[in-house]
């Protein structure tokens, strides 16, 4: 009886301590940025249940592809959905899987907006030609190549570098319309209005493209961040599946960051997180 309670000792702490050793977390984002601050608040969340990351902040995608190629130990590779502008990149991050995918911490919805003096119709009216802003991400002009594909329009798209630029240019009056994952916050100041989102849910009552185009095969589109294992055994993936998922869904300050940016919240299972990150990537030169 003695020898039973002592493994079962130490068993319980084995599985409170099996998870002490530092795991370093690397990604390649601004240290400024709303991403990395997302990493933060999910670390804290995650450290109350045992885990213990050291977040490594890069802002460099070649350099934290590479650390987690080399990475001996568990390591977690923190990736961005427009990170991959094509697959002849060099840092280039083939597709998460089934296997490795730990979840993905947010949608960064976008949007099509104007500044008010045009409206949906005139956006898909064949006949006129208008300027579109939009960031210079690949994934960004990928995308809206095939919803104008699928209209039929031919707007010319105006490309900057950054999505505050792009919402300058709106106001500012360069461009007609603008696809932005600011536009709702613009709209929240009056300074656009937006009659279009790619994400799952409205927003400030703004239609999804699935729920007006049913037809289009790519309704779904946004940026957003996902955390990738390598070299968990599939027990530790699984437990730290489960505990980042509860920290997506019960931490208020996540959550107040990402209603501030007009962000989705993750509804969705691993396997259709996964199929949404493979399809993105076959749409990849």
């Amino acid at each position: 009886m003695s020898r039973f309670i002592t493994t079962f000792i130490a068993f319980v702490i084995f599985c409170t301590t099996a998870y002490a050793e530092k795991i370093t977390i690397s990604g390649p984002f601004s240290e400024t940025g709303s991403y990395q601050k997302i990493m933060r608040i999910i670390d804290k969340g995650l450290a109350e249940k045992g885990w213990n990351f050291d977040i490594k902040i890069t802002g460099n995608a070649m350099l934290s592809k590479q650390t987690s190629e080399q990475a001996e130990g568990p390591f977690v590779l923190a990736w961005g959905y427009e990170i991959n502008g094509s697959k002849s990149d060099p840092f280039y991050l083939a597709p998460a899987t089934k296997d490795n995918l730990i979840g993905t911490t947010h949608f960064g919805n976008q949007f099509l907006c104007s500044n008010g003096d045009l409206s949906l119709q005139d956006f898909t009216d064949k006949s006129k030609t208008y300027t579109i802003g939009n960031v210079v991400d690949p994934l960004h002009n990928t995308w809206l190549d095939s919803f104008q594909a699928y209209l039929g329009t031919d707007h010319k798209v105006v490309k900057y570098k950054g999505s505050s630029k792009v919402g300058n240019a709106l106001i500012s009056g360069e461009v007609d319309f603008i696809l932005s994952s600011k536009g709702a916050k613009l709209q929240a100041k009056e300074q656009a209005k937006c009659f279009l989102t790619m994400g799952y849910d409205p927003v400030l009552d703004i239609p999804t493209v699935a729920s007006l185009f049913a037809d289009f095969d790519r309704p779904v589109f946004f940026t957003g961040q996902y955390w990738q294992a390598v070299n968990f055994d599939s027990e530790s993936l699984e437990r730290l599946r489960q505990d980042f998922a509860q920290v997506l869904s019960t931490s208020e300050e996540l959550k107040t960051l990402l209603a501030s940016r007009y962000a989705g919240e993750v509804k969705i299972p691993i396997k259709e997180q996964v199929e949404i990150i493979q399809s993105f990537d076959a749409n990849l030169d």
